[in-house]
């Protein structure tokens, strides 16, 4: 009797195994669009403030980054990830792995956002990517980003008397316009960083209680530059400076312009002057008939009359010619009796001059 119980009973639990018992589930066969494995990290979801989950749309979408200097993709690397919503004005970071296809998976509702994507390669010194862009999401979409190369500085200002300087203004101006350069101050030690810079070359200022310095550094992609600013000109002997040169620049302009007229202005007189000289020096053929019948000391004083505007005084005449006081004043006479000079006594003084008559003016 219990073995027939124990028979009814095993076939009682043989009959409900057959009827209720399901198949076995396939954990793999649920993957969610764009889950490609290990390979592909999970998507970003875009947090939304709308508590019914039911009505929010999910589009994947996919970025594949390349540097614009080489058109080469840029793969196997951490992205750093803005995401800022026009709508909500709510801005997102995070950090994903970019595979060996270089793809980078989005999941972001219907809207318009701005992106900023940055890349720090582990191999480089400095970071070495960055672009940042606008997208309005319609549904699924694929795109190509040209990553756009950047550099690092670290650096540190000092005083004159090589004092760290904190709480200076740093600001960057570099000859390409992108990447972050907006203008920083130095942290307690004096310290300050330019994490994404673009290449090329840039002027990194510093500032600090009317003092300034500056280097200009020459950034390379993916390189680290470390650099010391000093503050060492003073902003206002630098305007005080530029306008006392502009001053003295002027100045001497109008010196050189006074020098220059009244050079020209003394050279105009005399050659008025040498003119006037050379012409009455150009005797009458009376002067020459007469000056043919003169002393060799006559004459003598006839020409240095001549060199001195046809006229001057007995002494200076004395002086030039040599000639003693005594022979002097008979010679004098001598000339004045041929009607040759002219004597003319003022005070003490005797003024000698050589007549219109000799020189063919009468």
């Amino acid at each position: 009797m219990k073995k027939k119980r124990l028979g009814l009973l095993i076939l009682f639990l043989l009959l409900v195994n057959g009827v209720f018992a399901q198949p076995d589930i396939e954990l793999n066969s649920f993957r969610e669009p764009g889950d490609f494995g290990s390979v592909t990290p999970p998507l970003i979801p875009l947090q939304s403030n709308n508590t019914n989950n039911s009505s929010r749309e999910d589009i994947y979408s996919y970025l594949e980054l390349k540097d614009i200097s080489t058109g080469n993709t840029i793969n196997n690397i951490h992205v750093i990830i803005s995401i800022e919503d026009h709508l909500t004005a709510e801005e997102f970071k995070t950090i994903k792995y970019v595979g060996e296809d270089g793809l980078l998976p989005l999941s972001l509702e219907n809207g318009t956002y701005t992106l900023t994507l940055k890349v720090d390669k582990l191999g480089t010194p400095g970071n070495d990517y960055i672009n940042s862009f606008d997208v309005e999401v319609e549904g699924r979409f694929y795109d190509t980003i040209f990553m756009l190369p950047v550099g690092s500085v670290r650096g540190i200002v000092y005083d004159q008397n090589g004092n760290a300087v904190s709480s200076a203004n740093i600001q960057f101006d570099c000859s390409t316009a992108y990447g972050e350069t907006h203008p920083i101050i130095t942290d307690s030690f004096g310290s300050f960083s330019g994490s994404w810079l673009p290449v090329g070359s840039c002027k990194i200022s510093a500032a600090y209680n009317g003092n300034v310095g500056y280097q200009f550094v020459n950034i390379t992609h993916g390189s680290l530059k470390d650099i010391e600013i000093v503050l060492s000109k003073s902003l206002v002997t630098q305007v005080n400076n530029s306008f006392w040169y502009i001053v003295y620049v002027v100045l001497g302009l109008l010196i050189l312009y006074g020098a220059h007229f009244a050079v020209s202005k003394k050279r105009k007189r005399i050659d008025e002057e040498v003119k006037d000289i050379e012409d009455e020096k150009k005797l009458s053929k009376r002067s020459e008939d007469i000056l043919k019948t003169l002393s060799d000391r006559e004459r003598d004083i006839v020409h240095f009359l001549l060199e001195s505007n046809n006229q001057s005084t007995q002494a200076k005449v004395r002086y030039s010619t040599g000639i003693p006081k005594t022979s002097l004043s008979r010679i004098l006479d001598s000339l004045a009796a041929k009607k040759v000079v002219s004597i003319e006594k003022i005070g003490k003084m005797k003024k000698i001059r050589l007549t219109g008559w000799f020189l063919g003016k009468d």
